[in-house]
């Protein structure tokens, strides 16, 4: 895994978060941030483990946020963390990525590893943003990761995602109703097991940074 400081100014204040498969810290960098310092988690099949511990210490508030596959992995690489000031949040994601019921359907993401290709991580990207005003928005700020590196981590997820995992950290869950990748439906059923907290958007897609221009206002979207 690869983490990113975006913005560190020693405040008081920490949204950790972690991104979906194939992201980095690209698709957020141009967001400020006035209320949080924030570190970026990506490309979750490198080698290297981080502890959050030392890293969170000094916070007063910490949001830890998880974003489509991200959900998964902040559950697993954070859900050791113990401390009464963090709030946990998903969204568009669930701790069953691979699952026909709970996540993506394996029939899908099978079918996006046999035919992986540039034009299957284009389609990718097109389905995620919903349509193309918005796959335009995302492709000026599009990831800078070489195919070899989104092909090793679509294997990496592919041998963990069906393994699911008891939630250890979201208190609630973010779910974009018009979500392509990660159906709504799919995502519902999952949290419905769970003590989460749902909150349904109707018109928000896989891609949740369309609307938004700081992360405060991304705070905002996923907290109100």
């Amino acid at each position: 895994m690869l983490v990113q400081w975006l913005h560190n100014r020693k405040g008081k204040r920490l949204i950790l978060f972690f991104l979906g498969w194939g992201m980095d810290s690209t698709v957020v960098k141009g967001m400020e941030a006035e209320s949080h310092d924030v570190l970026c988690c990506h490309s979750y099949h490198e080698s290297g483990e981080v502890d959050f511990g030392p890293i969170i210490s000094g916070y007063e508030e910490i949001l830890i946020i998880g974003w489509s596959m991200g959900v998964y992995e902040a559950n697993s690489r954070c859900g050791y963390l113990s401390k009464k000031n963090i709030v946990g949040i998903a969204i568009n994601g669930t701790l069953m990525p691979i699952h026909e019921k709970f996540g993506i359907p394996p029939e899908w993401y099978e079918k996006t590893m046999e035919n992986f290709g540039p034009s299957v991580v284009e389609k990718f990207y097109l389905r995620m943003c919903g349509n193309r005003e918005i796959y335009r928005e995302f492709c000026a700020k599009r990831p800078r990761r070489s195919l070899a590196s989104l092909g090793a981590e679509l294997e990496y997820f592919f041998e963990k995602g069906k393994n699911p995992r008891e939630n250890r950290l979201f208190h609630y869950a973010v779910i974009g109703l018009k979500d392509k990748i990660f159906p709504g439906i799919n995502q519902i059923q999952f949290w419905a097991g769970t003590a989460c907290t749902q909150r349904h958007l109707e018109t928000l897609t896989h891609y949740p940074f369309s609307s938004v221009k700081s992360w405060d206002d991304f705070v905002d979207l996923v907290r109100e």
